[in-house]
């Protein structure tokens, strides 16, 4: 029984420091995150500069890029709060990531649709 109650201890030790370590790393992760976010901002932001026409295949291009990043984003934003709440943490709201995404919305939809009209 010392044995099994000595394991047990060194078992939930090992425990401890590996949840505290993955806690740790998570919350780099996040922190980096939201750095990034700021970039994504500033790239959607620079969409208002693209006005030509001439140059719509680029600029979708562009902008598909930029729409890409903001999927992963979002996909890190569920993957972080899934982690929260396996910590027992309050569950971050992101909402600078959804201001981003509702800005980016006309963008997308102006360049896209002018590049297919365009092919047409």
């Amino acid at each position: 029984p010392t044995k099994v109650a000595a394991k047990v201890a060194e078992v939930h030790e090992s425990n401890s420091a590996v949840k505290k370590r993955l806690h740790e790393e998570m919350n780099i992760e996040q922190n980096t995150f939201v750095k990034s976010l700021q970039e994504m901002e500033q790239q959607v932001a620079s969409l208002e500069e693209f006005t030509d026409l001439g140059n719509v295949v680029n600029i979708a291009a562009k902008v598909k890029e930029v729409e890409a990043k903001l999927t992963a984003a979002q996909a890190k934003v569920k993957l972080f709060n899934s982690r929260e709440s396996l910590f027992e943490q309050d569950i971050t709201d992101y909402e600078d990531m959804n201001k981003i995404v509702k800005s980016f919305e006309p963008y997308s939809n102006l360049w896209q649709t002018t590049k297919e009209w365009i092919e047409l």
